[in-house]
Order: C-alpha cells, then structure tokens, then sequence
C-alpha cells in the first residue's frame, strides 16, 4: 500500500502556496542577519511558525533554493509521520493490516499531497504529533512534556493540543494513584510554553503571532457575519470526504466507556480525539481555509490514523467473519482518485518522464492564481528605490522575490494595525483598504480582486494611482467589471514604473467596475 503512496507522489507536481513564500522571506532576513522579520527593521511575527522558519534559515544560509527544500522536507516529516504512527499502532495492539489500512488511506487521500508539501509547517507538525503519540503510549512523562514544547514551537494552536494529551494522561494513568507522570508532563509543557511566549513578547511585542491575530475575530462578528457558517461548513465537507476514517474513529471513542480497554489504548484514542477537536475549533475560527487539501486537518492525520485504526478493529471485533485484508480495499479508491487528480494535467507520455524531472516543484509562476504577481516582481526588479513601498494581495511570492523592497500586506497577516482594526475578511484576514490605498500610500499595489476597492471613491483611485491591468483583462474589454488584476502605481513614481507593464491595459475605476482608460497614463 505504500507503493501507492509514492506512486501518487511520483506522478505529478508540488504547489508551493503564496503563505510559504512569507515564511520564506522570513527565513531568509533571518539567514542574512537581518533578524525574523518581514520587513528589516520591524518586529512583527507574520509567520505562524517558528520552528519551521529557523529550520528554513538554516538551508537559506546555505544559499539553497527553499522550494524544493521546503517540499523535500515536507515529504520526509510525513514518512516519518507514518513510521511513527505504525510504531504507535503496534504497542496499542492494533493489527498490523488495520493500521496500515488507516495510516496509508490518509498518505493517499485526494488533496493529501497536496496539503503535505505546499511550503508550510504541516507536515512537520504531523511529524511531531505523532512522536507525541508514540511518547504517550509508552507513559515517557517527560518525553511527552518535551514533545509538546516543541508542537507549540511549531503552531501556536499545538499547547492546546499538547493540554489534550496531558489531560488524557491524567484521566487514565498508567501508575496508581497519585500519579507523578501526567504533572510532570504538564510542568515540562507549561514551562516550554511561558518561554515561548516570553520571547515572542520581548522580541515582537506580542504574546500571538500577528498572522493568528489578524484571522480571528471578535465574537459578535461570528454571530453577525458569515465567518461561522463558513467554518462549519469547511469542517462539514471534511467530515464528508473523510467519514471513512472519522465513522471508525468515533466508535473508538465509544469504546472508550469499556472497563476491558487497555489503559494505553484508552489515553491515545481520546488524546487524539480531542486533538481533532482542536482542529475543528481551529478550522471555525479561522472560517475555513482556502487552501488545498483540507490542509487545517491533515496536519492531524496521525491522530485520525490511530483513532481509525482503532475503530476499524473495534468493527473487525464486532464482525469477526471479516476477514482483515477487506479493509485494505478502502484504500483502493482513494489511491486512485488521487492518481487521477494528480496527473489529470499532465499529458500521458510525460508520466514517465515525471519521476526523472530536474525539478517537480511547480514555479509559482505556472500557478494561474499567482502568475500575474510573478511577472508583477519580474517587472519591478531593478526598477524599485529605497523608498518604494510594494503592497500586493497575495503577498508572499511577490515580497520573496522582491528580497529588497519594503512589504505591505492588506489583508493585515504582516501588519498588526490592519490585523486590529480592518474589516473580518475570512479565511484571509482582515482589510482595510481605505488606509492602505489612502494612508500608507504604497507605490506599487497589485489586487486579483479589484472588488476590494469598490467602496472607495473612483475619483480619488484615479487622481491618486495609474492603474494597469496585467492579468484576466478581457471582461472589462467588453464592460465595466471588478475581474482582472491589476497594478496600481502611484502617480508620482508613474512615469518611471509605468513603462515595466508595457503590455498591460491601461484602465480606470468608475463606480460600476473597472473600464479601458480613455488615452495613455502620464
């Protein structure tokens, strides 16, 4: 089953999102002594995660490409993910076909590539939560303590998983009364957490990442606002598509009443249970997530997998005529629908060719929804002064490929003002385009949704910016429309910027969309 796994990672190509790119630029400040910052000279924690920004300085210091590197990595946390969790099966007594049955349906699951190698930290957390895992069902305390610490270091939302896990030690301890092993867990965690905190205090100023900030909301907006049902709705189709592993998973969980259950078996099915109620909190919170995958839950795939595993042999004990191979054939459909969504764009006779490619991360610029932003940054360099500040709504890519220009990002993850005081934009952020068009003033802003901008004045756009549209013009050929993306560049730098979009449509704001302008931009 295993070999299905590579055969889906093999036959296709890694999409690195536009969020890796800003941990990226964060590694590099880091790696060219510029400090963990966005932008060189202020403090503001717009990565989520630390640990893996530290890792990825690491390779950047090298001068190695973060891409491939980030990917690679990526791919590894998960093969360990999986050792890991089998290793956890095995001293849960759980049969061995079982196991592999739930480990390798969440490796092949459609998407789940996709969410495992995007860039960012997931598969690193996975990794970490299954050792977590492995610590608990083996009662090491300290380990356990230690193990948490590090989730933390890798996303903020990890103490409240770790907490999960000290409280299911505390509920079914291994020793008699009074057990030393589940506080001493805690203390180790505890500790690990005000030290982490106390450092993001004194070096950004904030106990929270800025990027955590800027996607929560208050409660009267979930109430008022979209924001919940999106979330829910986000945590109803992943239920649905994974309803293979969760529908075994809770009958785990039932089990867990059963005075006959294994003390070991009891602690890791509810640790990992409660651990996927903090993804799920998690996922409501954020108001779902734009990425692929389902990528907010399958950084918990080795919770899912041990919960399922479990389930899955509660069935086989409740059906004993079952014979144990049958619940290998679930993996079957997943593997294939995923071998299709993976090559559905690759022509046939490049298949071969794929596993022996110089290079299978995809190029940001070959992603439609970011191509524009690459030929924006290969436009601009070279031409940008000291000065020019660059906003752009997907602002990873730009900003990592512009390593010299001053950043702003609208939706708020890099800037804590808009992360506070902008308008709940969920599952991005927050925006406040009035002060980012009218108070910070960038040079450059680039939007793919020019929709963003409609409340403002169309007069005052046109007085203050040239705008240019360099991506998805056809639509407001014909009609005034908010579709396309655009470059706005502010008049008094126009006539040296301008001519870099040379092949763009110049076009203007009315109050009804954008439209062809009615002569050249000065």
């Amino acid at each position: 089953m295993l070999v299905a796994w590579l055969l889906v990672v093999a036959l296709g190509r890694f999409d690195v999102v536009d969020d890796a790119y800003i941990v990226f630029r964060y590694a590099s400040n880091l790696a060219n002594h510029l400090g963990l910052v966005f932008n060189p000279g202020q403090r503001v924690e717009g990565a989520t995660s630390l640990l893996w920004a530290a890792y990825l300085a690491l390779w950047a210091r090298l001068g190695v490409a973060l891409e491939p590197v980030a990917v690679l990595s990526a791919l590894a946390c998960v093969l360990i993910a999986a050792w890991r969790t089998l290793a956890v099966c095995r001293l849960l007594g759980i049969d061995d076909w079982l196991s592999a049955t739930a480990i390798v349906g969440l490796l092949v699951a459609p998407g789940a590539v996709a969410a495992q190698a995007n860039g960012l930290e997931g598969a690193l957390f996975a990794a970490v939560l299954a050792e977590m895992l492995y610590r608990l069902a083996r009662g090491q305390s300290a380990a356990l303590g230690l193990a948490g610490f590090v989730l933390f270091a890798v996303r903020p939302e990890g103490a409240m998983v770790a907490a999960a896990f000290v409280a299911a030690a505390m509920l079914w301890p291994r020793e008699a009364p009074p057990a030393r092993g589940p506080w001493i867990s805690g203390a180790i965690l505890l500790a690990g957490v005000l030290a982490i905190t106390g450092a993001r205090l004194w070096y950004f100023g904030s106990p929270l990442p800025n990027s955590i900030v800027a996607k929560s909301y208050p409660v009267l907006t979930y109430l008022t606002t979209p924001i919940l049902a999106s979330g829910l709705y986000y945590v109803g189709r992943f239920a649905l598509a994974y309803a293979w592993i969760l529908a075994p998973a809770l009958l785990a969980g039932w089990d867990l009443r059963r005075a006959d259950a294994p003390v070991a078996r009891r602690r890791a099915v509810a640790a990992s249970l409660l651990s996927l109620g903090v993804a799920a909190l998690a996922a409501v919170r954020n108001g779902g997530d734009w990425m692929p995958g389902f990528r907010l839950f399958a950084q918990y795939a080795p919770a899912m997998a041990v919960a399922g595993a479990a389930g899955l042999g509660a069935v086989r004990a409740r059906v004993p005529a079952l014979p144990r191979w049958t619940f290998a054939l679930l993996v079957l459909p997943l593997a294939t629908t995923s071998l299709v969504e993976r090559t559905a764009n690759v022509p046939a006779r490049t298949l071969a060719r794929q596993l022996f490619a110089e290079s299978r991360v995809r190029p940001a610029d070959e992603d439609p929804i970011i191509r524009a932003y690459a030929r924006v940054a290969n436009a601009l360099r070279d031409r940008l002064s000291p000065d020019d500040l660059v906003s752009g709504e997907a602002v990873g890519l730009l900003a990592y490929r512009l390593p010299d220009a001053r950043m702003l990002d609208p939706t708020g993850l890099v800037d804590p003002f808009l992360a506070r005081h902008g308008r709940p934009a969920p599952p991005y952020g927050h925006l406040f385009p009035e002060h980012t068009v009218f108070v910070s003033r960038p040079t450059v802003m680039v939007w793919h949704d020019a929709g963003h901008l409609e409340s403002l004045d169309p007069a005052a756009l046109n007085r203050a910016y040239a705008t240019v549209c360099v991506d998805r013009c056809d639509a407001l050929r014909r009609a005034p429309s908010w579709v396309g993306t655009i470059v706005m560049i502010r008049r008094d730098r126009a006539r040296a910027l301008r001519p870099a979009f040379g092949d763009g449509v110049p076009v203007e704001f009315s109050s009804s969309g954008l439209r062809p302008a009615g002569g050249p931009v000065n």
